[in-house]
């Protein structure tokens, strides 16, 4: 009787394995492959991997910790799942887990695959963590047996600076995503309220004190408007820009995430809630009933590898606010799915988000309609799925 095929995907927190990984984790099950997916402990997400079909094995591992003897133990940890399992294939996703699982793997003697995510702190950062963590890709990544990359930004940074073996990389189109769950649906009109949403996990880095100051800028620019249009109500032109301008509401939707070093707090999100700029809507399970009811969504990231939340907005037929980054500037063509703006920049946020609010109901529409036809076209979730069944044969 054959054995059973095991893979195994390692991320720094559950949460990721089970929203991103989601659809590989059912389409290997499907196939009769035992997944086992190794993290941090959640037990929101690692309820939510048993029901993908998911061995869930908790990792001790610290994201921001330092410790030379805690990031030990994590290798060694790491070697004797391994070892248990003997997997065909090793999955490594995210900084921690690509270095740390890439020697892993080795020691253990078993093949892995590394997939960089994103830039993230070894390359939005200076100092000697982030110049550490550099040299530490630069070591681990030469054991995998593989090493992909979501943008060809970030397949071209680590290949021309000799952080990954070129004969080893390639790139990934995302993460995936199923076009038919993530599908259109009849938006909910709120009064003539223009509804912006921001969904990422709380962090500085995803631009979300940006979007915040956006909101204080839109909001004062919201007083003249209105003082013009009282003074003027004839001029049409005028009155729509007011009117939409006076109706937008930046939402804000995701989890707090206190372990990484660019957490936001509590505190702060209270506060400017409490300035009127922004709503938080907490966090779910399921984001599409938000991005339904949405007008467009807003990602002011400072790099990304290739964002989830982009493209499941973009599969919904939502127009896309982001800046013109590494990943975003990958999915959203500037003027036809959406706009792209200056990162770090909250002037040049409000101004893209004006923009947005003057263009017409139809060409929004337009927008959002040339967004799912591109995810359609380059990012569906087969695409993604064929590649790694074909990685498997190698």
């Amino acid at each position: 009787m054959m054995q059973q095929q095991t893979l195994i995907l390692v991320c720094n927190t559950a949460w990721g394995i089970a929203n991103f990984r989601g659809n590989l984790i059912r389409h290997w099950v499907a196939q009769g492959k035992r997944v086992v997916a190794i993290a941090p402990r959640d037990a929101i997400a690692e309820a939510k991997l048993a029901e993908q079909g998911a061995i869930f094995e908790p990792l001790a591992l610290d994201n921001r910790g330092s410790n030379p003897l805690q990031e030990l133990k994590v290798v060694w940890q790491l070697i004797q799942l391994y070892r248990h399992y003997q997997p065909q294939l090793v999955i490594h996703y995210t900084i921690k887990p690509v270095i740390y699982g890439s020697w892993a793997a080795a020691l253990a003697r078993v093949p892995s695959l590394a997939v960089v995510t994103g830039q993230g702190f070894a390359f939005l950062n200076t100092g000697l963590k982030a110049w550490l963590a550099r040299n530490l890709y630069r070591l681990s990544l030469r054991f995998a047996k593989g090493v992909w990359f979501l943008n060809k930004d970030d397949y071209q940074l680590f290949t021309h600076s000799g952080l990954a073996p070129a004969n080893k990389c390639e790139i990934l189109p995302g993460e995936g995503v199923d076009t038919e769950h993530f599908s259109p649906r009849a938006h909910v009109h709120k009064n003539g309220v223009v509804r912006l949403l921001l969904i990422a996990r709380l962090l500085y880095d995803k631009g979300i004190a940006e979007f915040a100051q956006a909101g204080r800028l839109l909001k004062a620019k919201h007083d003249d408007v209105l003082d013009h249009r009282a003074i003027n109500p004839r001029n049409h032109e005028e009155h729509d820009a007011a009117e939409h301008l006076s109706a937008v509401q930046l939402q804000l939707l995701g989890p707090f995430y206190p372990q990484n070093p660019q957490a936001i707090t509590p505190e702060v999100v209270a506060h400017w809630q409490s300035e009127g700029w922004l709503t938080y809507l907490g966090e779910t399970s399921d984001v599409r009933e938000h991005i339904a009811n949405c007008d467009a969504l807003v990602l002011p990231s400072y790099a990304e590898g290739l964002p989830r939340t982009v493209l499941e907005a973009m599969s919904m037929g939502k127009p896309v606010i982001a800046t013109d980054v590494v990943g975003c500037r990958d999915l959203v063509v500037d003027g036809k799915t959406g706009l792209l703006c200056e990162a770090r920049n909250a002037e040049a946020l409000a101004d893209a988000i004006r923009t947005f609010l003057n263009l017409s109901p139809q060409a929004r529409m337009a927008m959002g309609e040339a967004g799912r036809e591109r995810v359609l076209s380059q990012f569906a979730d087969a695409r993604v799925l064929a590649q790694y069944d074909d990685f498997l044969v190698r």
